[in-house]
């Protein structure tokens, strides 16, 4: 109970500092969203005031073009030129900037994210190893249990020994629920792969079907084909004569072994419906297949060769 008690509070540990990641990443995102928020908003309104200052001095200029100037229209120029290359300057500065903030945000999102995967990948190691460990713990304590209430049993009689028989009658009942519990798992998990493996076969049966009528298809045609032509091709209609023969023979073939695989595969199907019903009847189920395997595979081989 200790240890279990442990694990389930270090699983608390992990989940909240998961929690408290994601907190942290959705700040981070809303912080750069409300930055880049405020960089535009602060660009639009140095451009705005940039083009009001540009007007004023047009309006300047055209106001005080006759007026007596205390400097050429070169300096004014030149000074001009040097106020817009400024500006420019800071402007391309604060692209800079925002370009560096969006990297940087981008980057720690990244490493957020990195961080919460390894994060959840270990949470679920630590905790499919707490609940194996567990597990092994419950079924040594039974043991251990069912040994000494043996034990106490020839001992012992009275009424420790009724009250051992009430614990040894409530531990089977817990062993037979895991057990009951195990069984509806496996036949869930047999009938499933059964359906999945029906599925497939269909599927796959259904492609060789389609495939073998293309065959016959395209080999009738071939044979109903006009053969013209004079008496000096003979040479001609011979050899198509050979490709038609080979072609049938072939088709021969290739339908010997889709019967013999489609016997196998039947039979398989039948096999895994035995399998199934075994599993809804019997107390204790056998592992059920997941796919098949290497072996079988082989047999399919040996047996269309």
């Amino acid at each position: 109970q200790s240890e279990k008690t442990v694990l389930q509070q270090e699983v608390q540990l992990a989940v909240r500092e998961s929690d408290r990641l994601w907190a942290m990443l959705e700040d981070k995102t809303s912080a750069h969203e409300r930055f880049r928020a405020e960089t535009e908003q602060q660009l639009r309104l140095w451009a705005q005031q940039l083009a009001a200052e540009l007007k004023h001095l047009h309006l300047l200029v055209e106001h005080n073009r006759d007026l007596p100037q205390s400097f050429t229209v070169a300096e004014a120029v030149a000074h001009l030129r040097t106020t817009r290359e400024q500006l420019q300057h800071f402007v391309r500065r604060l692209h800079q900037q925002l370009d560096s903030q969006k990297q940087m945000n981008e980057q720690l999102r990244k490493e957020k994210e990195q961080e919460l995967r390894v994060q959840r990948q270990q949470l679920r190691a630590e905790k499919d190893q707490a609940l194996n460990s567990m597990r092994r713990q419950l079924i040594r304590e039974h043991v251990e249990e069912l040994s000494c209430l043996r034990w106490a049993h020839v001992s012992e009689t009275g009424g420790v020994a009724a009250c051992l028989r009430r614990q040894l009658q409530d531990k089977d009942l817990e062993l037979r629920q895991v057990q009951r519990s195990m069984a509806e798992w496996r036949r869930r998990t047999a009938a499933r792969l059964a359906s999945q493996f029906e599925h497939q076969l269909t599927a796959e049966l259904e492609r060789c079907k389609v495939a073998l009528m293309r065959s016959r298809r395209a080999s009738k045609t071939r044979e109903a084909r006009p053969r013209g032509g004079t008496h000096s091709s003979k040479e001609t209609v011979c050899s198509h004569r050979i490709h038609a023969v080979n072609s049938a023979a072939a088709h021969i073939s290739t339908d010997v072994v889709s019967l013999k695989l489609l016997r196998h595969l039947q039979g398989k199907v039948k096999q895994l419906r035995v399998e199934t019903q075994a599993f809804l009847w019997s107390p204790n189920p056998p592992d059920p297949p997941v796919a098949l395997s290497g072996e079988d595979v082989a047999e399919i081989k040996r047996q269309t060769s």
